[in-house]
């Protein structure tokens, strides 16, 4: 199901869904008063702390990030974590080094140039460095751990590790660690809720989506849609960029979309759509690198409508 709105800002946009939410999802089900608003969380910190942008809230396993240089040689990269409390007991070293392939493996079938690696260690006795297994295309972070007690000691102390958990590390470019530990994330933790957790239902808002996106072959691509509106609040930055702004310019700038997750399910989601021709030729010709002759041929219809006079306006789906 699909709603339009005309002069439509985010905020209103919001409004409706909670409106339809009331009117169409019985307050029973929702596990909250009828009148109370649900949770919201950033794309930024949905990825940063749940590894995912469909986040299952229902359980309490957070990936944190590794502020420790010597393991990311490469300042570019980015080191995150995720605990596994109480699990040694469940995975053999020959199980827990599958995991982290699979891990490696996941992020591969997403784009042939998303690599990591990975390393997984058992805590010991006394919150002690164990055995360790590692996978991915490079060494480098298990090279330097195992020749550094005490890094080992700081990073098993950042997460307050204790004997007979599990730390997994994973580092690598951009958001590429924080997906292979959400998919871990969203693999375990199901398996380890308790009965109630399991009848509860999470609800939350995801805002401020990035505008742009890194495809599997590496080129930038719109992260909903063409369509959407740059924020306003990066709009002094979406208008410098161009083709040959880098990766990490683009993906800065955040669109007016949002999406209504459950349990870690997409039930529904919307955008605030472009609604002048400037801003649409930008994102289309400037960001995307389609000619004027491209542009005017595969979308006269929308040009014409810029020249008529558009007004702000979104649009809002809802599963059905």
């Amino acid at each position: 199901r699909k709603v339009a709105r005309t002069y439509s800002v985010p905020e209103k946009s919001d409004e409706a869904m909670q409106q339809w939410e009331r009117q169409n999802i019985p307050w029973q089900l929702l596990q909250k008063p009828p009148d109370a608003d649900f949770p919201r969380l950033t794309y930024r910190e949905a990825m940063d702390k749940y590894g995912s942008d469909k986040p299952d809230t229902r359980f309490d396993l957070f990936i944190q990030k590794v502020e420790e240089p010597e393991c990311q040689p490469d300042p570019g990269n980015s080191l995150r974590g995720l605990l596994l409390p109480n699990m040694c007991s469940e995975y053999s070293n020959k199980k827990l080094k599958e995991l982290c392939q699979e891990m490696c493996e996941f992020l591969l079938q997403k784009g042939q140039t998303r690599n990591i690696e990975v390393v997984a260690v058992k805590v010991g006795k006394d919150a002690s460095w164990g055995r360790s297994v590692a996978a991915g295309s490079v060494n480098q972070m298990n090279r330097v751990l195992k020749a550094n007690p005490e890094l080992k000691q700081r990073v098993l102390s950042t997460f307050q590790a204790r004997e007979n958990d599990i730390l997994l590390l994973a580092v690598g470019k951009q958001d590429d660690p924080c997906e292979a530990l959400g998919y871990t994330r969203s693999k375990i933790g199901p398996l380890h809720m308790s009965e109630e957790q399991k009848l509860q239902l999470n609800w939350v808002w995801i805002t401020d989506f990035p505008l742009f996106e890194v495809g599997s072959e590496g080129k930038i691509k719109c992260a909903h849609h063409p369509f959407t509106m740059p924020d306003e609040r990066d709009m002094n930055e979406f208008r410098n960029l161009t083709v040959k702004s880098s990766h990490d310019e683009l993906l800065r700038v955040r669109g007016q979309s949002y999406d209504l997750v459950c349990n870690g399910v997409e039930l529904g989601g919307g955008s605030i759509r472009v609604h002048t021709e400037e801003i649409q030729r930008h994102v289309l010709e400037a960001c995307l690198g389609h000619s004027k002759q491209e542009v005017e041929t595969l979308f006269p219809h929308y040009l014409a409508a810029f020249k008529v006079g558009c007004p702000p306006h979104g649009k809002q789906h809802f599963a059905k």
